[in-house]
């Protein structure tokens, strides 16, 4: 006969995962209705690290995602917990963890209303709120400004997305040659004035990242990947970023939800964040 659940979760295991133990991820998350394919959890363990918390039996009941670039700026994402095991605690314990490997770093992650409170005693505060858009874009049409990306353009896409970010995310940009299914640049005179990604999730078409020096780059090359897709899409619009949710508002696109971002400590993030308009994902920015 097994052994009785503990009483007390503080005493369960804490650990890192390895991507091996993507089963038992999957399992967690499509007990809340997340679904998310392996590919994603595939590049999450690529760019960072996730742990999690099991119980006596080796089954997961809590997880989140780290995903580091450099000393200054952390990403935490994917925090979730076994429905019948919220509200003791495991979720503050993940989010510890993970905010203990992220040092001295800047962190940053989106928070949904459920989780907010939590984040907001663990000293995150909001910068901002944030609006998800979905649908089938309605009269789209091509700016004819953006071309397909090359591996060529690696070089000066880092160059701009770390003026935009204040870090090296090379480490996910390499790996956007394969992920993304649509990356398009906009050049001018030899110069890269921006580059902007989509990626196939579960059931919709994700758009980002999208950098930009101005915001009509921003929309052309919106333009330029919404009208090669064929099926509903998803665009976060920050509220700092009005133009998105005019795009968004003028395609057709629905409200679907708000969710808000926000950073731990009470210090501008790093870059030139005016060139930054769309995240890669709410979990990694």
């Amino acid at each position: 006969m097994p052994a009785p659940e503990p009483t007390d979760l503080s005493q369960l295991p804490i650990r890192r995962l390895a991507s091996t133990e993507l089963a038992a991820i999957q399992d967690l998350a499509y007990g809340r209705d997340w679904y998310y394919p392996d590919r994603t959890w595939q590049l999450l363990f690529g760019i960072g690290e996730l742990h999690g918390v099991f119980d006596g039996h080796g089954r997961l009941l809590s997880v989140g995602a780290l995903s580091r670039f450099g000393a200054r700026l952390a990403a935490i994402g994917m925090v979730m917990t076994d429905p019948g095991h919220e509200g003791r605690g495991l979720s503050r314990r993940v989010m510890s963890r993970l905010i203990e490997r992220a040092g001295d770093a800047q962190v940053t992650l989106y928070a949904t209303t459920a989780g907010r409170p939590l984040y907001e005693k663990l000293g995150f505060t909001a910068t901002g709120s944030s609006t998800m858009f979905t649908g089938r874009p309605v009269a789209v049409t091509p700016s004819g400004r953006s071309r397909p990306a090359v591996p060529a353009d690696l070089p000066r896409l880092l160059e701009l997305d770390a003026r935009a970010m204040g870090v090296d995310r090379s480490p996910l940009l390499i790996r956007l040659f394969d992920y993304a299914d649509r990356l398009r640049v906009i050049e001018e005179d030899g110069r890269l004035l921006a580059y902007g990604g989509a990626w196939r999730g579960s059931d919709k078409v994700v758009i980002g990242p999208l950098i930009a020096h101005r915001d009509q780059d921003a929309l052309d090359l919106l333009d330029d990947i919404a009208a090669s897709v064929r099926g509903t899409v998803r665009l976060e619009a920050h509220s700092e970023r009005p133009h998105l949710a005019e795009w968004a508002t003028a395609h057709k696109l629905g409200e679907q939800a708000t969710i808000t971002p926000m950073a731990l400590r009470d210090q501008a993030l790093p870059g030139e964040r005016e060139l930054w308009h769309v995240p890669f994902s709410v979990a990694v920015n």
